[in-house]
């Protein structure tokens, strides 16, 4: 499900620092910057990793809350403490779950807001799979 969530081009991206001989690493990533946006998915695996942008400490980046089964409950914010720029993280999200099918939800908490306007919450990529 999704409400609130859509595929753009990161502002990395726009400004070239994302680009590999001319071209975009990441093209598109996850974006929301309204609070209460949802995305919702099915996996199968015992943890969900889930790889975001984060922004430089003051941007007031936004926050999301992680939700798997309806039980186990994360924040993650996009803004960090470093003071030079960004850069992208990846979490590791219900990393003791048993095997099986699981539903994850993502739920934008808060926005954000710099001189450049809404900044939101970005996400690179989600991946599942089985601890070992």
């Amino acid at each position: 499900g999704n409400s609130g969530w859509n595929l753009q081009e990161h502002a990395e991206t726009k400004q070239q620092h994302w680009r590999l001989h001319g071209k975009p690493i990441i093209d598109l990533v996850w974006n929301a910057k309204e609070r209460g946006a949802v995305l919702s998915f099915d996996y199968e695996g015992t943890f969900l990793a889930l790889t975001y942008y984060q922004y430089k400490a003051g941007s007031n980046a936004g926050s999301i809350k992680i939700e798997i089964d309806g039980g186990v409950n994360e924040v993650i914010k996009a803004e960090g403490e470093q003071t030079w720029g960004g850069l992208h993280k990846t979490e590791i999200i219900g990393p003791e779950l048993p095997a099986g099918k699981h539903k994850a939800r993502i739920e934008l908490i808060n926005k954000g807001n710099d001189s450049n306007g809404s900044v939101g919450f970005d996400i690179i990529a989600v991946g599942h799979g089985l601890k070992k």
